[in-house]
């Protein structure tokens, strides 16, 4: 039985321990509490008065998700209550690097940078700024046939509009709740589903932005039963089906099943039927996926057969250095990017993908075999632990063909050891290094107390060392892809060989790093949680890091390369989609950069016709020092908008292309109508 056991005593860190409990019991031995620290500091409003009441927790130092500001925290190791004036004092929390947030009802989470934490001492100062929702947020709750909450119930979200489209998945908080922070002011549609399959998937369609009590009611179950077989007839041991709902002609990702062994005994698969129309994509290794449908689910036949066609797959061999088989090898083809655009993987510039969508594992013989549905250029990874990695590639492969007799060699590997000489006022100890060979698998470690680091079992080839703010967590992958019509390149810092250790030192001091901090406001307010990237431009385009902006809009960046960059950040401000985009030169040093941005506000109509379905008012502002500043915005059902805009000459106009130019005056409002 899963437990989990917290020792307290007052002055003492408190120690958190999960355990699972077989048999009797379990000894534990002694556990020792180390002094404790604390941090303090003030929630305020956007005004700066202190904001009693806030919630305050304390984090480990987790990688941020893609909107930070919109769910409350998970993995909260300690919390407070700001006092009337906003303060706070969070202790008995163990030395090391946190994070600490403030939320309260309808405004946004904040949440600062590192904080470290000492033991027996008070880390203080700390200001974190709450801000209100706004228009930009939808927020739903999941419920169960009887109108309870259901608790982290999986969901998935979906919104198109003519000129943008996206769709994503979420978990629904403890108390099933969920807060949507839109990218984009568009009709939204949400489909939730039980976690534990009890219940018929709920969907709801066209939420428009600013909802708050959206509510996804599951259903009582009904069943649909799948078998599988080849050509030949026969039942298939193993294979998935996927349910497709559809909105119009857009079809949407449902949930997926793969037959247990009770099913593939009876050789029928159970899954529930979705609340509306759908398709079935079935699959099995080494078979054709097959699209089935569509049906009604509420004359749907109670089995459906479906015969799948086979594929000559991927197919070879992993062995040893000594030729011997190497079983339960993970074996994986990762998409190559090639010359198409730029990515990066928890931070690191890739040529390929990290995500193993089409994956095996080797038999007795070392022998694999991948089913492989759509044509393109991969890269074939082999691993196993105690192993370094080895790969292929890039292969050009078509699922017609496949490819055969393929053989990746797994060895110890080579090793980068070094020294980090810090910047000047900083100590060498417990800085974050991160190692890359661009294939989206990037690792990282902390220097000891003379700056040393090392890491083993590194495949043979180039690798990029780099000092991290987080460590990479290992179940935990953020990723970014633009296009560009410069092929990305890498810069490399060594080569690593087989069976010998490559030396590196890593050089942070100002002279010889190039440091970017800087600062985003627009009509006065910090721009928080907005994506900011920074892109190399000469001699070759490749984006060098993708953070977000804190709670006082502030990033930073640290890279090794002088010269032309540019600076991109989007996010939603009062109801409207915006991006930001500069082009900078970069010097060895301290880069400070700053944007603050006066407003007026452009209000005006335009007549029902004129945009389609989800369209909306363009804007584009062109600015000093090849500034450039581009949102949207959404009428209303009557035609009617309104929206900040930077001070100076505005192309405002329609997708259609019609434009007009105004000459927007901080805190004056100026109106246009279209036609």
């Amino acid at each position: 039985k899963p437990l989990k056991l917290v020792a307290r005593m007052a002055g003492s860190a408190r120690h958190v321990l999960s355990l699972t409990v077989e048999g009797e019991g379990l000894d534990l031995g002694d556990i020792v509490l180390g002094p404790a620290g604390s941090v303090a500091g003030r929630v305020v409003d956007e005004g700066g008065a202190g904001f009693p009441g806030a919630e305050v927790l304390v984090t480990p130092l987790n990688p941020l998700g893609s909107e930070p500001r919109a769910v409350r925290p998970p993995d909260v190791l300690a919390s407070a209550t700001s006092e009337v004036d906003g303060r706070f004092s969070v202790a008995g929390l163990a030395g090391g690097e946190v994070r600490v947030w403030a939320g309260a009802e309808g405004l946004f989470w904040a949440y600062t940078d590192v904080v470290l934490v000492r033991a027996g001492a008070e880390t203080g100062d700390l200001t974190l700024r709450l801000v209100p929702i706004g228009d930009d947020v939808i927020e739903l709750v999941v419920l169960d046939p009887q109108g309870r909450p259901v608790p982290r119930a999986p969901i998935s979200y979906r919104y198109q509009t003519a000129g943008h489209s996206g769709s994503g998945g979420a978990t629904a908080d403890e108390r099933g709740r969920y807060r949507r922070v839109l990218e984009i002011a568009a009709p939204f549609d949400f489909s939730a589903r039980d976690p534990e399959d009890r219940y018929r998937p709920a969907v709801v369609r066209d939420v428009q932005p600013g909802e708050r009590n959206v509510v996804l009611q599951l259903g009582e179950p009904r069943n649909l039963a799948v078998r599988v077989r080849d050509l030949a007839g026969k039942l298939l041991p193993e294979f998935s089906v996927s349910v497709q709902t559809f909105e119009g002609d857009h079809r949407l990702s449902g949930q997926e099943r793969a037959a247990t062994g009770a099913e593939v005994a009876s050789g029928v698969l159970v899954i529930q039927l979705p609340p509306e129309t759908f398709e079935l994509a079935v699959e099995a290794a080494g078979h054709q996926q097959e699209q089935v449908g569509p049906y009604d689910p509420e004359i749907v036949p109670a089995i459906l057969d479906v015969a799948l066609a086979p594929l000559p797959g991927v197919r070879g061999r992993v062995v040893d250095r000594a030729g011997a088989p190497c079983p339960g090898a993970r074996v994986s083809l990762h998409e190559s990017i090639g010359g198409d655009g730029t990515l990066t993987v928890n931070g690191f510039p890739c040529r390929s993908q990290r995500g193993d969508d089409i994956t095996g594992f080797t038999d007795d013989d070392g022998r694999f075999s991948l089913t492989l549905r759509e044509r393109g250029r991969f890269f074939l990874r082999a691993r196993k632990d105690g192993y370094a990695a080895d790969e292929i590639g890039p292969m050009e492969l078509s699922p017609a063909t496949g490819s055969q007799g393929l053989e990746l060699v797994l060895g110890v590997g080579g090793a980068i050891e070094g020294r980090v000489i810090p910047p000047p006022d900083e100590s060498p100890a417990g800085l974050i290094v991160g190692v890359s060979r661009g294939d989206g698998f990037g690792l990282t470690g902390s220097t000891d107390a003379e700056g040393k680091f090392r890491f083993d079992g590194l495949m043979p080839g180039k690798w990029l060392v780099q000092r991290r703010r987080e460590q990479i967590e290992e179940d935990y992958t953020t990723s970014s892809r633009s296009t560009s019509d410069e092929p990305q390149e890498i810069p490399w810092s060594c080569e690593v060989w087989a069976g010998r250790t490559t030396h590196f030192d890593l050089d942070l001091s100002l002279s010889a790093r190039v440091v970017v901090e800087g600062r985003l406001a627009l009509c006065g307010e910090p721009q928080v949680g907005w994506t900011v990237s920074l892109a190399r431009l000469e001699p070759a385009q490749a984006v060098l890091g993708q953070e977000h902006t804190n709670s006082q809009g502030e990033f930073r960046f640290e890279l090794s390369d002088p010269g032309r960059h540019r600076l991109q950040f989007t996010g939603m401000f009062d109801g409207g989609f915006f991006f930001v985009l500069q082009e900078i030169e970069l010097d060895f040093g301290s880069n400070p950069w700053e944007l603050s941005v006066p407003c007026g506000r452009i209000e005006g109509t335009v007549l029902p016709g004129m945009l389609a379905e989800g369209e909306g008012i363009q804007f584009v502002y062109s600015g000093p020092k090849d500034l450039m500043i581009a949102f949207s915005v959404r009428p209303d059902a009557h035609g009617a908008f309104a929206c900040p805009a930077p001070a100076g000459a505005v192309s405002v106009g329609l997708p259609s292309g019609e434009k007009q130019t105004v000459q927007v005056v901080e805190g004056a409002t100026f109106r246009v109508a279209f036609p």
